[in-house]
């Protein structure tokens, strides 16, 4: 938050007494000051107070009346929304964002209420236009925050999973910062995993390629931070869908899960059902989630595990069916949406033998 300062210039009146001779009576006498006159000139002129910010609630109205800017059509993959003030200038922003395809690619646009409170600024960097960019993944519930007091930044760690195939992922280190107007990351270290007939192999590498281990790796953001405060603010991310433009903002009652989906043990060929419940929803959708902990939306999953069947049934059940070997450890998780905000089930874990 911006603050004035004010600098009051105090005037001190120095009186001479003269030695010896008097002045002659030709030169002009220096008239002195008065006490009213030195009053007028050190008193400042009465300070006009700065226009108050518009309230949040004000700030979130005007990001909905400019729906139109940032709202996405969902196409198989949804886009999730967050209102935030990443960089705690009092202006909020909106975040939209969606993860899409097996490889993983993760879509975010930013507007930011404007200076004058009546519109709103795109912050996306202009190079996430380029084809094949792709941001790391934030749609998660909060995420570390780092504060540098040197330069007024917030930094905000994300991490970026790139799926290359079945055997070989990238794991990228990511610092989200959005500084002067532009939301940008930068990549901060990289894990490599690759699995083949030998077995797994890790190998970890700084921004710049310089090899390093994986202890390094891990504390790659306690390096690179080091010094600042550390915060984790969350994020609430809502999925517009088909939701009336009324029900985007969270001001309903909270949404309460009163079922969780349960684990499986299921055996190949084998089929189960999941079922779901949940207060105060109005929308429901199922995704699976690898041994990883990576989050598929469900045609996603069936071309990462051929064969399987997955059917979303009524009274929020999910049918799996023709489970294949490599569905051991994933998970089936709900995600329950409504004018209160959205919830998320426990992950319902499966075991195939």
């Amino acid at each position: 938050m911006k603050r004035s300062l004010i600098l009051l210039t105090l005037f001190s009146l120095q009186l001479l007494a003269g030695c010896g001779t008097a002045a002659p009576a030709a030169e002009t006498a220096v008239p002195v000051p008065t006490v009213e006159a030195t009053q007028q000139e050190s008193t400042p002129a009465p300070e006009t107070p700065a226009p108050a910010l518009p309230s949040e609630s004000e700030q979130r109205q005007l990001l909905m009346d400019h729906y139109a800017e940032w709202r996405f059509p969902d196409g198989p993959e949804p886009w999730f929304y967050a209102f935030t003030d990443l960089d705690h200038n009092g202006r909020l922003e909106v975040l939209a964002a969606s993860t899409q395809g097996s490889g993983i690619f993760t879509y975010v646009e930013c507007r930011e209420v404007n200076a004058a409170f009546d519109g709103l600024d795109h912050c996306t960097a202009d190079y996430a236009e380029e084809e094949f960019f792709a941001w790391p993944e934030i749609i998660v519930e909060e995420a570390p925050c780092y504060y540098d007091s040197a330069s007024g930044l917030y930094h905000y760690l994300f991490t970026d999973l790139t799926r290359v195939g079945a055997a070989q992922h990238y794991e990228t280190l990511c610092d989200l910062c959005l500084s002067d107007g532009k939301l940008s990351y930068q990549p901060l270290a990289s894990r490599e995993t690759l699995n083949d007939d030998s077995g797994e192999h890790i190998t970890c590498t700084d921004a710049d390629g310089n090899a390093i281990s994986e202890a390094e790796y891990d504390a790659w953001p306690a390096k690179v931070f080091a010094g600042m405060e550390q915060s984790s603010p969350p994020f609430v991310w809502t999925q517009v869908g088909s939701l009336s433009i009324e029900e985007i903002m969270p001001d309903g009652p909270e949404i309460v899960i009163t079922k969780h989906p349960t684990g499986e043990v299921l055996s190949i060929g084998g089929k189960a059902w999941f079922i779901a419940h949940a207060d105060n929803a109005d929308q429901l959708t199922w995704m699976l989630v690898d041994p990883e902990g990576v989050y598929y939306a469900l045609e996603d999953a069936k071309a990462q595990l051929p064969g399987l069947e997955l059917e979303v049934l009524p009274k929020d059940t999910l049918g799996v069916s023709n489970v294949p070997a490599a569905l051991d450890g994933w998970g089936v998780v709900a995600w329950f949406f409504g004018p209160g905000g959205s919830a998320e089930t426990n992950i319902a874990y499966i075991t195939v033998e």
